[in-house]
């Protein structure tokens, strides 16, 4: 039910019995392994996506804040850009209706599944995806908050109040406030990096030993360790950074608070005009610190163990496959039990009776007895009927035996994909993980782009033209971010359920007493004996055994 796989009747389905013998003739097969999310991960993943939608439409909203402010002031001269980044609030608004309404029809098929009436009110929420939040719709919220009060200034009959700074900096429930929180946070993400570090330099260590890596088939970058520390390092003066920037940041708007009894409503528009692209961008970099502390400290499992090791485990601890090898034995017994009625017959038979005298019921004489003693031979010259059934059982030997053969083909080759998939995951889940850190760098520096001042002695025109596809810079950078949020979970989840997949294909896959799976940790060669399975070894398959000496 986790990863929507269902295993139904389980791997074996088997045929009817032989009408001859009245045994299993065959054992039919069906495995499962698909490697797409479904049930409660799936609906944890729409859920975080649905989650990240959110994030994406505030941010949205607050660049198109900031790039009308910029075309009202007249740093930014085409309007297509702020109509363009419009555009792309309105279609992620309907992308985030449309995600919620799919997400509340899978969990409705989700309840049925679960013998629930589609009509009840069910939540589903698990602490599992939440480290998968990278932009915190919280922090936008205060940007976006921000981006309001320096609206509401740049009307012509609105004077700056000091309502609004005290929106800004009241240390209860202010921006202010918020973006203490937020900072003490991304404080706890970085320390959970830096706790991680030893165990993601081990797997960036070992994926850059694949050939796949060696051939130049993926940009060895992805997985240098150099880089890796070269990030931690540089997030560290980052964060130091933006605290300083932020205390500047206040003292500007306290010494604006101030100042606001004794100035006209021109200058204070001004002063919150030069502080307020600033305290933005200070925002955003909050926003991307934190999410580059959560992607770098996201981990995964590992899983180090080749198809023929798990052919093996899988041997050994599934029951259905114990089950099959008793069924194909049985059914290759049937055949000498069946033999037997073609053998010749010696039967010694031996037969009397003692009578009565007179009219007395119980009066028995010897003399009145009678002592019967033969033999009977039945040659093996006509045996149509026995030769039928014993014809039929070497049939249904051959069928099960092939069944048995085709069952084991067919575990191996779901055991091979799924390890296929689990290899291809651990590859991927790199690239998109730096994919993040590509996008969060494009959305820095379009942020950069947007927030920077024309500068004294600079080209108006060349300042012009660069800011000329503005719009469609950040919006471009913020879909992106979206982009590859999703498929960055979507390749963790995806790892996920093909662990849960080879713990159910080896046949070591343990539940609790609510029925939900206990994650063995890290799957490597070596066999783990699961708690409820004997000690005694199990002996090995007899694909093939051979058949008893009965005869013509």
């Amino acid at each position: 039910m986790a990863p929507g796989r269902s295993p139904g009747d389980g791997p074996f389905r088997k045929t009817s019995p032989s009408p001859q013998t009245g045994v299993q003739a065959g054992l039919g097969l069906t495995i499962g392994g698909g490697g797409d999310p479904g049930g409660f991960l799936g609906l944890l993943q729409n859920a975080q996506v649905i989650r990240n939608q959110e994030s994406n439409v505030t941010t949205l909203r607050d660049s198109l804040t900031r790039l009308t402010d910029e075309f009202e002031a007249g740093r930014i001269n085409d309007k297509f850009q702020v109509e363009l980044a419009r555009q792309a609030l309105y279609q992620g608004q309907s992308r985030l209706l449309l995600l919620k309404a799919n997400y509340q029809t899978q969990l409705d098929a989700y309840k049925v599944l679960l013998g629930l009436p589609p009509d009840l009110d069910v939540r589903i929420s698990d602490p599992m995806l939440d480290r998968f939040l990278l932009v915190d719709p919280r922090v936008a919220q205060l940007t976006e908050r921000a981006g309001q009060v320096a609206l509401r200034a740049h009307k012509p009959d609105y004077a700056l109040a000091a309502a609004d700074l005290q929106e800004l900096l009241d240390a209860q429930t202010g921006i202010r406030a918020g973006v203490q929180q937020q900072l003490e946070l991304v404080e706890a993400d970085y320390q959970q990096l830096l706790d991680n570090v030893a165990a993601r330099e081990r797997q960036l260590t070992a994926l850059s030993a694949r050939p796949e890596v060696g051939t130049g088939d993926v940009d060895a970058s992805a997985y240098s360790v150099e880089a890796f520390r070269e990030r931690v390092d540089t997030l560290s003066a980052d964060m130091e950074l933006l605290k300083n920037g932020l205390a500047e940041t206040w003292k500007t708007l306290e010494a604006l608070a101030a100042d606001l009894p004794t100035i006209d409503a021109k200058q204070a528009r001004d002063r919150l005009d030069r502080i307020h692209p600033e305290l933005s961008s200070q925002l955003l970099a909050l926003t991307l610190a934190r999410a580059r502390a959560r992607v770098d400290s996201v981990t995964w499992q590992p899983v180090d163990i080749t198809a023929p090791e798990a052919l093996e485990i899988a041997r050994t601890f599934r029951r259905d496959w114990m089950n099959a090898r008793a069924s194909l034995v049985d059914t290759w017994r049937l055949i000498e039990f069946n033999a037997n009625a073609l053998k010749a017959g010696l039967n010694v038979v031996l037969s009397g009776d003692v009578g009565t005298v007179g009219d007395n019921p119980v009066d028995f004489r010897a003399a009145n007895g009678r002592l019967r003693a033969g033999f009977e031979f039945d040659a093996p010259l006509t045996r149509l009927i026995e030769r039928n059934v014993y014809r039929q059982s070497l049939i249904d030997y051959q069928q099960a035996r092939r069944s048995y053969m085709q069952f084991e083909d067919t575990v191996n080759q779901s055991l091979r994909a799924i390890l296929r998939t689990i290899e291809l995951n651990q590859l991927n889940f790199e690239i998109r993980r730096s994919a993040i850190l590509v996008a969060i760098q494009q959305v820095d520096l379009a942020r950069e782009k947007l927030s920077r001042p024309l500068k004294p002695g600079e080209d108006a025109a060349k300042y012009g033209l660069e800011r000329a596809s503005i719009g469609r810079d950040l919006v471009g950078a913020l879909n992106d971010l979206l982009s590859t949020q999703n498929e960055f979970l979507s390749v963790w989840v995806s790892y996920q359920v093909q662990r849960i997949n080879l713990d159910l294909e080896m046949g070591t896959m343990q539940l609790d007493e609510r029925g939900v799976w206990l994650d063995p940790g890290p799957i490597s060669g070596g066999v783990v004996v699961p708690n409820d399975v004997p000690e005694e070894p199990i002996p090995p398959a007899a694909v093939g055994p051979g058949l008893p000496n009965v005869g013509n």
